[in-house]
């Protein structure tokens, strides 16, 4: 037996020192899960309750904020829809009108009276004291400066007395001035447009330079291509301005240079360029067939440049 357990369970020294070294890794191993583990979980515990508690506070302070915020911008909107619903708009014009009345016998006072802007009852003044005449309600929409809600309030009280005009003929209301002269549109200077009803400054100068870029007006009608003339303006100057399209500059279709050609208001950059193009190749224009075939102009195009065009 001695000798079987001697056989067996004996050690040498370094398996004697092995079996120390683990029975020693084991002792420190349960030491530190008895004895080191459980401290550590007692004094780390208040910190990350610590850290819970102060990340609990701030997500619920937030969401008073946020709270706060809301009833805050709920009640200014609140607020605000009230005021608008009670407090009328202070930019608004209110008319005064509520009687029959003939536009054409208010001056000055009267419009401002009624509760228009200065600045349109002096345009309205002026326009009626020059000759211009409102011979419908709906001519009133026309003046320059009347706004649609000004007219909606007034329309139901317009009356303006029922007056035949002869066809082709210039009232004699509307011209109760007859030394009032007519106006040639090619060769007036800015101060003689200016004098008519409505043409002020900044318009007759676009008047001149748009004439300039054209060579001259043919018709009446061009008069609308200008930047700001208005119909009303029209209306109103119809019978007091002429045209002589004999007095318009033409422009050589031969001879003339690109540059020339895209200034003119009819034709600009790409069709000046076909045009010049064309000629380039099958040499000078002799018609308006030939204008056609350039490819560079509408039927439209051709007869809007064709006054300003000679075939020399």
């Amino acid at each position: 037996m001695k000798s079987f357990f001697k056989e067996y369970f004996s050690f040498s020294k370094q398996d004697r020192n092995s079996i120390l070294v683990l029975v020693g890794i084991i002792f420190i191993v349960i030491a530190i899960k008895f004895f080191v583990l459980p401290y550590y979980r007692i004094a780390s515990t208040p910190l990350e309750l610590k850290k819970q508690d102060s990340i609990i506070k701030l997500f619920s302070a937030q969401i008073e904020t946020n709270k706060v915020e809301s009833i805050n911008e709920n009640h200014e909107e609140s607020m605000r829809q009230s005021s608008e619903m009670i407090v009328p708009n202070t930019n608004s014009v209110v008319i005064l009108i509520h009687q029959k009345f003939n536009p054409n016998e208010f001056n000055f006072d009267d419009w401002k009276n009624a509760g228009f802007p200065d600045k349109f009852a002096k345009t309205i003044s002026n326009y009626l004291a020059k000759g211009g005449k409102i011979r419908k309600p709906e001519d009133l929409k026309k003046v320059y400066g009347m706004k649609y809600e000004w007219y909606k309030q007034i329309e139901p009280y317009i009356a303006i007395p029922e007056v035949k005009f002869e066809k082709n003929s210039v009232s004699k209301e509307l011209y109760a001035k007859k030394d009032l002269p007519i106006i040639e549109m090619n060769t007036a200077d800015s101060a003689a447009l200016e004098s008519l009803p409505l043409i002020g400054g900044k318009t007759a100068i676009k008047i001149i330079k748009y004439r300039n870029l054209l060579g001259g007006f043919v018709s009446i009608n061009q008069l609308k291509e200008v930047w700001g003339f208005k119909d009303s303006m029209l209306i109103v100057n119809e019978k007091r301005i002429n045209i002589d399209a004999s007095k318009i500059s033409k422009l050589n279709i031969n001879s003339a240079s690109f540059d020339q050609l895209k200034k003119h208001p009819y034709l600009k950059f790409n069709k000046a360029k076909l045009l010049i193009a064309y000629r380039d190749q099958h040499g000078k224009y002799h018609n308006v067939n030939e204008l056609k075939s350039s490819k560079a102009l509408t039927d439209e195009d051709i007869n809007k440049i064709l006054p300003y065009l000679n075939f020399d």
